[in-house]
């Protein structure tokens, strides 16, 4: 438990970088707004984390605002992204999808990423648990395999683990507008990006949602169902 909490802190320091501060009155207004998800994902979550994890109501009671509110934030977002492959493959999305070795690198980068502005300022403990209830709450039956997982593949990486790191963080350059290129000039030298670019426009009315940083939603949604959702209904329908 001791070394992913390390790990969970240092993909949120570096995440930290792109981010900006989340203001304390819409804390509290999200906070309201996710009251009632937020104590059915706790409770969820709390039922599924096994005993010798430790893990407490009173140390979920006694999250902040700003995590509890980046935790259900950052759920939401996450089961809306996975939405449309979601009803590809009739309504549910099958769990094996949750260990794969790509999706776990791209997951835990990503659900690091979008819980960045509300941990800035939380403990050690809370950065574990947040990422730990985002997972809790996308896929509660298999929460103790996938951080099992998770924790494996972040001390020992492997080729597909890396390459849903590398799929994120570009993911992330897209929607925070870094080091990526101008829409008209194709970059040849990452074919990744240039599809994305190239099938943006078919995107243009109904873009994803990627959170509160969302610049160059159509890029993102293209790259998003090129690169993901094109990925699990290869391996899983």
């Amino acid at each position: 438990m001791e070394l992913f909490l390390i790990i969970i802190i240092i993909i949120l320091a570096y995440l930290l970088f792109k981010g900006k501060n989340t203001s304390g009155e819409k804390i509290k207004k999200e906070t309201k707004k996710y009251g009632k998800a937020l104590k059915e994902a706790a409770s969820t979550f709390q039922k599924s984390v096994q005993e010798e994890e430790k893990i407490s109501k009173e140390d979920i009671d006694n999250l902040s605002d700003a995590t509890k509110v980046g935790v259900m934030a950052t759920a939401t977002i996450m089961e809306a992204l996975y939405q449309p492959v979601k009803d590809d493959l009739d309504g549910k999305l099958p769990n094996e999808m949750w260990r794969d070795e790509m999706l776990i690198g791209f997951n835990g980068m990503l659900i690091s990423y979008l819980l960045k502005t509300s941990l800035q300022n939380a403990s050690r403990e809370e950065k574990g648990l947040a990422v730990m209830m985002v997972y809790g709450k996308l896929c509660p039956e298999q929460l103790d395999s996938i951080m099992k997982d998770f924790n494996h593949f972040a001390r020992n990486p492997s080729e597909e683990s890396q390459r849903g790191n590398k799929l994120a963080n570009k993911l992330i350059d897209i929607i925070t507008d870094t080091n990526i290129p101008n829409k008209d000039f194709l970059n040849e030298k990452d074919p990744i990006m240039k599809e994305a670019l190239l099938t943006a426009a078919a995107h243009e009315q109904n873009p994803l949602n990627f959170g509160e940083d969302n610049k160059n939603a159509a890029i993102a949604t293209a790259f998003w169902e090129g690169n993901i959702n094109a990925y699990i209904l290869n391996k899983f329908q």
